[in-house]
């Protein structure tokens, strides 16, 4: 049986037959080309769909320091998010600009934004190390990271940094691009763009910099911690060397300057000392803040004008650091050789114009590194005796007495009828009575019993308006302690009301902060005394020659020193905790606080006229050190009278000049009958506590 057999198939059946055979990988083929186009388009909407805009750049404001500077033009403070300060283009130097390139990509003005060769190599070598390097930017890709994207290091960031490279570049020229770079890029130690870098290093402005400055510089964005000159110098001096090779193989400096500038040693300018007033500045950046806000003040590019005298104001963080330590040496245990403890004790000085009301210098406590607490503008305080001349100007100012009325300092308990309790003040000396005196003395010589005296007289409502004209603004207490001073107030505070004094009774804000531009030069404010008549200026001169006898005569005699008329008064609390010196010349006043942040007394002994007045002479002799000697100005409505003290009648004609007080008083006031001898009255002439015969002193 022969088998049967299959008959062959046609051609067009193999073909047809081959066809369907290949169906299914074509169909898988398409699938996956389509699922590529559709993943890839996917990944450039992912890419492309929040990508920023280069448009933003256009309209740029760095972040610019705002920088404070002292009315004599000296840069004391800088307030910053990133430390930088922004200049116009052409005052970036060629050699500078050529350094840069060198350094970081000297192919700039020939690419379009990306470097293909290197972005190739930088792939491979991503590939082969498992990781993400960086590497392969060109500037303007490194200006595209810095302003417009996250640091992270991806693939998907790499596209978005080379699609944003080129439409930088057909968004700005070449020079605008580099312009953006060299003003936002990191020099190290907090210093951002070139012209922060260039007056760091060098102590000057970008424009003037050196081939041999320019190329340090240069070397510093690649790794500024790694290779600041400052830390690293060996590896600052290596890189700079490698970028002046760079400018020598293209062209840009020739072998001369290359040998020249390779051979020479590193040269940076000398460190600054600190500056000085760190709580006065921390006063301006508080008002800064408060005006202009947080972002503003630390990246608007203010430029402001304080009322501070810088050289003034070193000789006021000296003074006062002097007088703790003599403080503390006085106080403490001696210490064993070589060992150093800081004070506990604290203080204040204050320094204001009572022309300008500019304040002139301000010290805030011992050290602000360890506590920014400012204790001229912060801390309130009784300002104990430091008072009593409020207390004497309403005295005056009410016209029941005048500087020659006989006052008793005599011990008396008095009822105070704002509180309904008894008090018996004492003077500093305790038990030490005097008797009769003259108004005058009786404030020279500080005596509690007269302040007392008189406020209980008086009331307490002249005193607190007296007060409040002249500049005390804290709250104030309404009874018979008000003699002594017993209301908290700062410094400042107290300065401005002496200052009112000084300024002939014209009463003004003090200003500390006097002109503030904005980086476009703006006048965003400027301050000027406003000044209002406050109290006469014929009293507010009376009261003045009254606190000069402070100086001359009284409690206040080590400030008697200055070669010129000054007047003041010293202050120390009942309890022994405050310390205070409050005075002025015709130029100056200033007000010196000493005591601890937790109130305890100071010791026995320590005064007002011993242990703050020592700041305030050191401070003073500095602000007056080659100025003329001034009288205060005399206004009208004044008349001089020799006194005699012991009966408050003018003086006998041929009385001892030891034996006068020579007292100034408001026209009309001064006593017409002449004492028969010194302290010896006519018969007919009783000796009288107020003025006009509001009754005879005991």
């Amino acid at each position: 049986m022969v088998s049967q057999m299959s008959p062959p198939r046609s051609r067009r059946t193999r073909r047809r037959s081959r066809r369907k055979s290949r169906l299914p990988w074509l169909q898988v083929a398409a699938a996956l080309v389509a699922a590529g186009a559709v993943a890839v388009g996917v990944f450039a909407y992912a890419v492309l769909a929040d990508l920023p805009s280069v448009e933003q750049l256009v309209d740029w404001e760095p972040k610019e320091s705002t920088k404070v500077f002292s009315s004599d033009g000296e840069l004391i403070a800088e307030f910053f998010e990133e430390r930088r300060t922004a200049i116009p283009p052409a005052e970036i130097p060629e050699n500078l600009k050529r350094a840069i390139l060198a350094a970081e990509d000297s192919h700039f003005y020939l690419h379009d934004g990306l470097d293909y060769l290197g972005i190739a190599r930088t792939f491979v070598k991503n590939l082969t190390s498992g990781r993400i390097r960086g590497g392969a930017s060109t500037i303007t890709q490194q200006v595209v990271k810095t302003f417009l994207l996250s640091p992270e290091r991806t693939y998907t960031r790499k596209l978005k940094e080379a699609i944003l490279a080129r439409r930088l570049e057909e968004t700005f020229s070449k020079d605008e691009i580099l312009y953006l770079y060299l003003t936002q890029i990191n020099f190290g130690h907090g210093r951002y763009g070139v012209e922060e870098a260039a007056r760091f290093y060098f102590g000057k402005g970008a424009k003037d910099l050196t081939l041999r400055e320019s190329s340090l510089l240069a070397g510093l964005p690649q790794r500024p911690a790694e290779l600041s000159p400052l830390t690293h110098p060996e590896n600052a001096r290596n890189r700079q060397i490698y970028v002046l090779r760079q400018m020598l193989q293209n062209g840009w400096i020739t072998q001369e300057e290359h040998d020249r500038e390779a051979g020479r040693p590193i040269e940076l300018a000398p460190r600054p000392e600190p500056p000085p007033g760190p709580y006065y500045a921390e006063e301006v950046r508080r008002y800064l803040v408060e005006r202009y806000g947080v972002e503003r003040t630390l990246t608007g590019g203010l430029r402001v004008t304080i009322g501070m005298d810088a050289k003034l104001q070193r000789a006021a963080d000296a003074a006062l650091r002097e007088g703790l330590l003599a403080y503390d040496e006085r106080r403490r245990p001696k210490l064993a050789e070589g060992e150093e403890r800081e004070p506990e004790v604290q203080g204040a000085l204050v320094a204001i114009d009572p022309r300008t009301r500019r304040v002139r210098a301000l010290v805030g406590g011992w050290d602000f590194s360890k506590s920014s607490f400012d204790r001229a503008m912060q801390a309130r305080r009784q300002p104990g005796s430091a008072f009593k001349p409020f207390v004497f100007g309403a005295a005056l100012e009410s016209g029941r007495w005048t500087p020659a009325s006989l006052v008793a300092d005599t011990p008396e308990t008095f009822r105070d009828p704002w509180t309904g309790r008894e008090w018996k003040p004492q003077n500093y000396e305790r038990n030490v009575f005097e008797g009769n005196m003259t108004l005058r003395r009786s404030l020279a010589r500080s005596k509690n019993t007269v302040a007392v005296r008189l406020i209980s007289e008086l009331g307490v409502d002249p005193v607190i308006d007296f007060a409040r004209r002249a500049g005390i603004g804290s709250d104030l207490p309404a009874n018979l302690t008000l003699a002594l001073g017993t209301g908290e107030v700062t410094p400042m505070e107290l300065a401005n009301a002496f200052a009112t004094l000084a300024a002939g009774g014209q009463r003004a804000e003090p200003i500390l902060v006097e002109k503030v531009v904005d980086r476009d030069g703006t006048v965003l404010e400027e301050a000027q005394a406003r000044t209002a008549q406050a109290i006469s200026p014929a009293l507010s001169y009376v009261l003045t020659r009254l606190l000069e006898a402070v100086v001359t005569e009284g409690t206040g005699r080590a400030a008697n020193v200055l070669g010129r008329p000054t007047a003041g008064k010293t202050g120390t609390t009942s309890d022994g905790r405050d310390a205070w010196f409050a005075g002025y010349t015709a130029d100056l006043v200033a007000v010196s606080w000493t005591g601890f942040d937790e109130p305890k007394p100071l010791g026995r002994g320590e005064t007002g006229g011993r242990t703050a007045i020592a700041a305030w002479v050191k401070l003073m002799k500095a602000a007056h050190d080659g100025l003329p000697a001034r009288d205060f100005p005399r206004p009208e409505g004044i008349e001089v009278a020799a006194i005699d003290p012991g009966t408050g009648l003018l003086a006998p004609i041929d009385a001892p000049a030891d034996q006068v007080e020579w007292t100034a008083f408001v026209a009309g006031t001064a006593p017409t009958e002449r004492a028969l001898a010194p302290g010896v009255a006519h018969e007919d002439v009783p000796a009288e506590l107020f003025l006009g015969g509001g009754g005879a002193a005991p």
